[in-house]
């Protein structure tokens, strides 16, 4: 536990000059919620990057939603 308040706290640190304290949120929540996501999907990320390869570059959004509901069983939407 010790090393992960350590770690927090050095990346306050690095934001401090980068971001007024007032700015933090706007940058520490979506990365939280990014990291979230990454944490719940972890167990599926190998099916997904898999199905993901062998689809063109120009799938659109709705039909890559799709084929990851179908892989993970969640709705992403």
């Amino acid at each position: 536990m010790v090393n992960h308040v350590s770690f927090i706290w050095n990346i306050a640190e690095s934001l401090r000059g980068l971001f007024k304290p007032s700015e933090y949120g706007s940058v520490v929540l979506p990365f939280t919620v990014l990291r979230r996501l990454d944490a719940v999907l972890a167990s599926t990320k190998a099916q997904v990057l898999e199905a993901a390869s062998g689809q063109p570059e120009t799938l659109n959004r709705v039909a890559a939603v799709h084929v990851h509901s179908e892989i993970t069983g969640r709705s992403v939407v």
